[in-house]
């Protein structure tokens, strides 16, 4: 902060007197630049296939991994289970 002033008044300074000429570019620096961004390549098939199927794995792990969590074949526990007395009305009912 002790500079704060002298740094800007030389950049006003400077601003004041314009900005320099650019230099020159090298030669062929444009026609690099213009030739690596170039028309947009066209995916092939190969490459779209390889990206569904790797977001596919990738969304079939988690649903693998979460049907390991929640295990259905493992029985609710014993406060969850409905009453003998109500099952069988409610099959009953269903017949």
């Amino acid at each position: 902060m002790k500079n704060f002033d002298r740094r800007w008044q030389e950049c006003a300074a400077a601003a004041r007197k314009g900005a320099e000429a650019p230099a020159a570019m090298p030669l062929g620096f444009a026609t690099r630049i213009t030739a690596r961004l170039g028309a947009p390549r066209a995916a092939s098939w190969e490459a779209v296939w390889l990206g569904m199927s790797r977001r596919a794995l990738a969304v079939l792990s988690l649903v693998l991994l979460a049907g390991v969590l929640v295990d259905p074949s493992k029985p609710p526990p014993p406060s969850l289970r409905p009453p003998l007395e109500q099952i069988v009305p409610d099959l009953l009912g269903l017949l």
